[in-house]
């Protein structure tokens, strides 16, 4: 299973109810680029595996640049983003 989102795909982020107290709030709405994905897992960051499929608590995190001021936002979970593309 591999990252749902590629280098350089227009995204949005969401809004999702369980980050509602975290820093992706206030970016619910914005649009950008992915500039990078990393696998993030409990036991630490590392680049994703072939063929390794993701447990519960293992997921992909993304670094978006904005559309609007060209801000870098930096682990962005899989979940908080949708297609604009």
């Amino acid at each position: 299973m591999g990252a749902e989102y590629v280098k350089g795909q227009r995204v949005r982020l969401a809004y999702v109810d369980k980050y509602e107290r975290t820093e992706f709030a206030k970016y619910a709405g914005k649009t950008g680029k992915v500039v990078d994905s990393y696998w993030y897992s409990m036991s630490g960051w590392y680049r994703p595996i072939a063929g390794v499929r993701p447990s519960m608590r293992d997921y992909y995190c993304y670094t978006i640049r904005l559309d609007k001021d060209a801000s870098k936002i930096k682990g962005v979970p899989e979940d908080a983003l949708e297609s604009v593309e």
